[in-house]
């Protein structure tokens, strides 16, 4: 059974759930099941695979409101969240962040081996793939769930050096990705409007540039790069929660007065 590290609304609720059911889905991950799982059993009458104009939404809620599980490019969904929130639906996101990942490899002989992976995920590595909705941030009509988890990827070792499927290996290895399990979600937590995101700015500056906002940053996140910030300000930038003027050599960022219209 799934281990919750922390508290989480659908806490209560998980024991009953099975990761084995029946979903009919095209081209779905072991990790988008289990997570849309989770969400589907915390409101009875939810519908999966429901179709909502041209698309299909992973869960319909019995209010009319959407919940779409993204495992990929968030920068896939921009157009299908903007048709819902034009019909003034609202949205849930829930995009999964890899804490700590481990690496379970199929050998030959049939045995398998486990390794904890050394890449980590952080809170703020989600701007990396918020940059395609910053438009759409402000808007009260949409929440995204950032879930640090951790998972585990199955892969299997192969006869010779090979290219995957969607072409993106620059160098052929010996081995495949056969799938992405979901071990435990550590923390969760939900955005809406620019409230919630700017809580994630150090409390109590209103003008700085990045490498002030890092450092401050960095005294209860000491693993945070330069690039993670700055790519948060640029995204708050868009989304317009920020302003910024060029100042020496450097950009200097201020937040926005006033409320945001949903």
């Amino acid at each position: 059974m799934l281990h919750l590290l922390t508290a989480s609304p659908f806490t209560k609720r998980l024991s009953c759930v099975k990761f084995n059911m029946m979903i009919n889905t095209l081209n779905e991950t072991d990790l988008h099941r289990a997570i849309k799982t989770l969400y589907l059993v915390q409101e009875e009458g939810s519908k999966p695979e429901a179709a909502v104009r041209q698309y299909i939404a992973d869960i319909l809620r019995p209010d009319g409101s959407i919940v779409e599980v993204q495992t990929g490019s968030l920068a896939h969904l921009k157009p299908k969240l903007t048709a819902y929130m034009e019909e003034k639906r609202r949205v849930k996101v829930v995009y999964p962040l890899v804490k700590e990942k481990y690496i379970e490899t199929l050998k030959a002989d049939g045995k398998i081996t486990r390794k904890k992976s050394p890449k980590k995920q952080n809170l703020y590595s989600a701007f990396g793939e918020l940059t395609a909705l910053a438009p759409l941030l402000a808007n009260r009509l949409l929440t995204i769930d950032i879930l640090e988890v951790t998972v585990t990827e199955e892969r299997k070792i192969t006869d010779e050096p090979v290219q995957t499927t969607n072409q993106r290996r620059r160098w052929k290895k010996n081995w495949l990705k056969t799938g992405k399990r979901l071990d435990s979600i550590c923390t969760s937590r939900s955005f809406c409007g620019k409230k919630d995101w700017l809580t994630l700015l150090p409390k109590g500056i209103r003008q700085f540039t990045v490498d002030e906002c890092l450092a401050l940053l960095r005294e209860k996140e000491p693993r945070l790069t330069r690039n993670e910030v700055s790519l948060m300000l640029w995204v708050f930038l868009h989304a317009g929660f920020l302003s910024r003027e060029k100042a020496g050599r450097a950009y200097q960022y201020q937040r926005k007065g006033g409320r945001v219209k949903s």
